[in-house]
């Protein structure tokens, strides 16, 4: 009985934005998400390393300014490579597997911003969090009065 529509979008090379109103009748809530590249490409890496990180132990020799895995000198990690109708896992340089993948990561990082602005704020509409402060106080007191008046007529 509702709507969700996209009022803004941001798509630039370092930084993804999204912003969704929710409709319900006379009701709307507007919620965005945001997401810098570094910073989710960062937390993206190191997901995707703890699983290569059972397998090699010790492949990782530090972190880079920007929060990225380092790697041990000649270090290598087999990834899933499909070619002319097969699937073959290859052995790549370290930080090449890695880009590889963060690569595969920011092409959806678009799609997963705008999920969670639609997932938000159909949540928010759904919840009643439309509703300003001044509108919950005064929601608030009304629930307090018939509360006191309850008392009073049992009392």
């Amino acid at each position: 009985g509702g709507s969700l529509r996209i009022t803004e979008r941001i798509h630039r090379a370092d930084y993804i934005e999204i912003a969704v109103r929710a409709s319900k009748g006379e009701q709307s809530v507007d919620s965005s998400v945001s997401i810098f590249k570094q910073e989710y490409l960062a937390k993206k890496a190191w997901d995707w390393i703890v699983k290569v990180l059972m397998d090699e132990p010790g492949i990782v020799t530090g972190t880079d300014e920007y929060g990225m895995p380092e790697f041990r000198e000649g270090s290598t990690i087999k990834v899933r490579i499909s070619d002319e109708g097969r699937s073959l896992m290859v052995a790549l340089p370290a930080k090449i597997a890695l880009w590889r993948e963060l690569a595969r990561e920011w092409q959806f990082a678009g799609r997963v911003c705008e999920s969670k602005a639609y997932s938000r704020a159909a949540d928010m509409l759904l919840r009643g969090d439309f509703q300003s402060k001044e509108e919950l106080a005064e929601e608030r007191a009304e629930v307090e009065k018939i509360a006191e008046g309850a008392k009073a007529e049992a009392a």
